[in-house]
C-alpha cells in the first residue's frame, strides 16, 4: 500500500511465521513484484507455500529482471516491479511492517493486465482466478462504477 506520495514511499507486513519474515528482519532493500491475472496461480502458490522448502522462483517459472537501482532482481512476468530502500521495520503484532521509500517504478506498459487483490469471503464484484482454503486471489469483476463524492 501506498504510505506517503511526497516521498513516494510504500508498506507491506509479512507474518513472523513465514521464512520472508527473517529475510525481512536482515534486508535494507526489496522489491515489490505486482502480478497480474495470469500470475494467478503463482501468486497463490508464493503466498502459502514457504520459501524455506522450495525455491518459488524456479518452481513458479519466472525470469529474473534486473533492478536499476538495487540488487535484488525483479519478475520479468509481473505487470510492475517496485524498487524500495527500506527505511523502517516495525513489530504490528503476528507481523512486521516494512516502509520502503520508492527509488523506481519499473512498469511494463506493454502489459495490459488487472492486478491481483486478496479477497475476503464476499466476492461479488470480483472474479476469483485461485483459491486455497480460506485464501483468494480475484480480479476487479468487469467496469467499476464511478463513486460520488
Amino acid at each position: 500500500m501506498y504510505c506517503s506520495y511526497k516521498p513516494p514511499m510504500m508498506a507491506f507486513a509479512i507474518h513472523k511465521h513465514a521464512y520472508s519474515f527473517g529475510l525481512l528482519e536482515q534486508s535494507t532493500e526489496c522489491v515489490l513484484a505486482i502480478p497480474g491475472e495470469r500470475l494467478a496461480e503463482e501468486a497463490m502458490y508464493c503466498g502459502v507455500e514457504s520459501a524455506a522448502s522450495t525455491e518459488k522462483f524456479q518452481k513458479c517459472g519466472f525470469t529474473a529482471v534486473p533492478s536499476k537501482h538495487l540488487g535484488v532482481p525483479g519478475i520479468a512476468e509481473a505487470i510492475a516491479n517496485v524498487e524500495l530502500s527500506i527505511v523502517s521495520k516495525v513489530r504490528t503484532g503476528d507481523h512486521l511492517t516494512a516502509f520502503g521509500r520508492v527509488l523506481r517504478f519499473g512498469v511494463a506498459k506493454e502489459n495490459k493486465e488487472r492486478c491481483l487483490l486478496s479477497v475476503g469471503p464476499r466476492t461479488s464484484g470480483y472474479c476469483v482466478l485461485a483459491r486455497k482454503g480460506v485464501h483468494r486471489i480475484a480480479v476487479v469483476d468487469g467496469a467499476v462504477e464511478r463513486m460520488e463524492l
